[in-house]
């Protein structure tokens, strides 16, 4: 197995300072593939990924802080900043397609709708804000309800038809978005929910949680499918990956794939020095998969 996940490419120095999150964006017209990254030092790079190394293609400025969350979708990226700004980005050209300002109560935790039409973004309370990835213009709040403090995650299903958000408060609300009416609400962990995933297929959802585990779900029903157990710390990402695999990583240092179906850690990452983590929200790294398999 180890030979399997071995290390296909180190960049050292990517950043002047801690990268704090990254995503893949894949161009649909030629399949083409890069690695968005963002971190203290306020800047977006893209980084093409080619013969299984990273090469540097832009450098994009803008945010006056930290950047906390990063999605792209296609040739567009969208970040959001410690400054209370959201900066849509063209991957191809490097420039600024425009900014979304707003306060930072209103603006930490960012997606794409799979069709890229969409920007949802959450943070202080439970409200979660969509935007027209065109015009930036704010089309509906949603809100999680209840007592939850912050909105550390969201996610989009990949058939776009639900939105998950994952609280301070250890439950996850999912909204269908037909309307954003609630769809199932989720009791899922007595902890912060720190990262939420959908399957490829949209029928498998994951949450990761400051009490170190990782819980599966059955999307539509909200059953609980299973628990990954082994990080001795916070879960601060998870993404699943291809042939009922997932891939997390923790406060512990480490990286783990896992087996989804038999619950067992698969392998064990080299040991990793995530940033320092904010003791109220906190923040993480963000892991993604290579859109094409086997490579996590």
């Amino acid at each position: 197995m180890s030979a399997q996940y071995a290390i296909l490419h180190k960049e050292e120095s990517a950043h002047k300072e801690g990268i704090w999150c990254v995503a893949w964006a894949t161009n649909p017209e030629d399949a083409s593939e890069r690695i968005v990254t963002g971190g203290a030092d306020g800047v977006v790079k893209s980084w093409k990924w080619q013969n299984n190394m990273m090469v540097l293609e832009h450098a994009m400025t803008g945010h006056n802080l930290g950047i906390v969350g990063i999605t792209a979708n296609g040739k567009k990226a969208a970040s959001v900043g410690m400054d209370a700004t959201i900066r849509l980005w063209d991957l191809e050209n490097a420039q600024e397609l425009a900014v979304i300002e707003g306060s930072p109560s209103d603006m930490w935790s960012i997606c794409f709708s799979p069709d890229g039409t969409k920007i949802a973004t959450g943070a202080t309370g439970a409200d979660v804000k969509i935007y027209d990835a065109e015009t930036c213009e704010e089309i509906q709040t949603v809100s999680a309800g209840g007592k939850c403090p912050f909105v550390l995650s969201l996610a989009y299903s990949p058939d776009g038809t639900l939105l998950a958000i994952g609280g301070m408060d250890g439950i996850i609300t999912i909204f269908s978005t037909d309307n954003y009416d609630t769809f199932n609400v989720i009791e899922g962990h007595a902890m912060p929910i720190r990262s939420i995933a959908f399957s490829s297929d949209s029928q498998f959802m994951m949450s990761a949680s400051d009490d170190g585990h990782i819980k599966v779900y059955d999307a539509s029903h909200k059953n609980l499918v299973g628990t990954l157990s082994g990080h001795s710390g916070w879960v601060l990402s998870v993404a699943f990956g291809p042939d009922n695999t997932a891939v997390s990583c923790s406060a512990d240092k480490t990286v783990k794939v896992w087996n989804v179906g038999t619950r067992q850690c698969l392998h064990q990452g080299c040991k990793i020095t995530p940033p320092k983590v904010h003791p109220t929200h906190g923040w993480g790294e963000k892991i993604g998969l290579h859109s094409t398999p086997p490579h996590p």
